[in-house]
């Protein structure tokens, strides 16, 4: 009993073990045909043996006992049943009156003449050659290469050959026909290439796994910020191959950067594992107040052949929190005459603020900012700027108002530069004006949560400061 018990705790603890080592919790299914094309025949070969050359070398791969995982699955096309169906798709369009698109002619060519995910392709060369009877003798390797079927990223992944002496219908040493006999040399060619889907597995590193890093985790109504996609990886924790491409897409901002795809995602390249998105969070406050950023790999290996990648499985999500707020308007307008002097003194600035998610209020501005004074006298002409600095927070009650609203703290900073002209002489100089105020906690500055909403205030030492808050939906 107690060896029983061992047993299935030994078995418990290396099925515990293998768990974090299981990419099926992390692992994308993808579809992925081959074609393998007849073997062009070397030069002086009388007979054709290229079909079943390949014939022979696709059987070993189809064999069930050697399919190493469950993804890729792996399905092997007929390259005379691809041939056969191209020419009757371009015979229907003739028929049809449609003319053959020279793009995807020449896309076509490109692709070695057959639309497959992948394609073996195979080379003869014959040594010390000569023809007897019409048969080439001598010695021969050929050649296997395993090709991403693509032309914006074409690529061998693997290589392999074999070699014998004799002629492409019968091999030194063994005798028979190529049908029967050869077929050990090209089988033990064949099982280099296995398993199949675990050697497309280990090459196209599908994205598994992404961490979504963004600027900044709160971001303001109509600000932008950029947001990394670090960390992109396969199943097993490898880098993804440099031509892979994520999928992106956001609820209620905008993606500014990667490519338009029809369906709303935008398409980017995978790189060296690190992507960067440009994020512009919606100029209106939603009244979900969480944009959530997703990120999904895809199965299409080749965007030239298709107009919409189709996204497979999410591999990231990440919330992002858009502050909402309004504006604060502030207006200042003096007109006095005193002591025989006019002296007008204006400004004016439209201040965006943003309310974080614990309520508090922060906002900058800046606005223009005039004085003129005129008198027998002297004549003073300035302009300028003034900064607004907002601070506060949403309270429960705006003072005596039994309604919530904001308490604003607010700053005040003029700067101007002009001249200072004497009339009577002529005299001129140039004058700079600097100005400092700050009004805090000051009960008149809480605002109710009423659009349009106005108070005054002596903020600017006297009562001609006029406040308005614009909010609409903002709040």
């Amino acid at each position: 009993m107690k060896s029983l018990l061992r047993s299935v705790a030994v078995l418990l603890v290396g099925f515990l073990i293998a768990l974090p080592f299981s990419a099926a919790a992390q692992e994308t299914c993808c579809p992925r045909t081959i074609v393998v094309p007849p073997v062009p025949m070397p030069e002086g070969e009388s007979y054709d043996y290229g079909g079943m050359m390949a014939s022979a070398f696709v059987g070993p791969l189809l064999v069930p006992s050697v399919i190493a995982r469950d993804c890729p699955t792996v399905d092997f096309l007929s390259y005379e049943g691809s041939i056969v169906l191209d020419r009757l798709v371009d015979a229907f369009g003739e028929v049809s009156g449609v003319k053959p698109d020279p793009d995807a002619q020449r896309l076509k060519e490109l692709l070695n003449g057959v639309t497959s995910d992948y394609v073996f392709l195979g080379t003869i060369e014959a040594e010390n050659s000569q023809v007897v009877d019409g048969q080439l003798f001598g010695h021969f390797t050929l050649e296997m290469g395993l090709y991403q079927n693509c032309p914006s990223h074409y690529e061998l992944v693997q290589q392999e050959a074999a070699m014998w002496d004799g002629s492409n219908y019968t091999i030194a040493g063994e005798g028979g026909v190529i049908g029967r006999v050869s077929e050990p040399v090209i089988e033990n060619l064949a099982n280099r290439f296995m398993p199949i889907n675990q050697i497309l597995y280990d090459y196209e590193r599908l994205p598994e796994i992404s961490e979504i890093v963004p600027e900044e985790e709160e971001v303001k109504t109509g600000h932008q910020i950029a947001i990394e996609l670090a960390g992109i990886v396969d199943g097993k924790g490898r880098p993804s191959k440099p031509w892979q491409r994520v999928l992106v897409t956001v609820e209620q901002g905008e993606i500014l950067n990667g490519v338009k795809q029809p369906s709303g995602h935008h398409v980017f390249e995978v790189g060296g594992g690190s992507v960067t998105v440009q994020y512009k969070a919606p100029d209106q406050c939603p009244e979900d107040k969480t944009d959530t950023v997703t990120v999904q790999n895809t199965c299409s290996l080749c965007p030239d052949m298709v107009i919409n990648l189709i996204p497979e499985r999410e591999i990231a999500t990440k919330d992002i929190t858009i502050l909402c707020g309004g504006e604060l308007e502030y207006i200042y307008d003096r007109q006095v005459s005193l002591m025989g002097a006019d002296v007008t003194t204006r400004a004016h600035a439209m201040v965006p603020f943003y309310i974080s998610e614990d309520g508090e209020v922060e906002g900058e501005g800046e606005g223009t900012y005039e004085n003129q004074r005129t008198d027998p006298a002297v004549v003073v002409d300035e302009t300028g700027t003034v900064r607004v600095t907002l601070g506060g927070k949403v309270v429960e009650k705006c003072g005596t108002a039994e309604t919530p609203g904001i308490q604003f703290d607010i700053s005040l900073d003029f700067e101007a530069k002009g001249t200072l002209r004497i009339p009577v002489t002529g005299f001129t100089k140039p004058t700079e004006y600097t100005d400092h105020y700050d009004c805090k906690g000051w009960a008149e500055l809480c605002f109710p949560l009423i659009d349009g909403h106005t108070k005054n205030s002596v903020c600017h030492g006297d009562p001609f400061d006029t406040w308005i808050l614009h909010y609409g939906a903002g709040l």
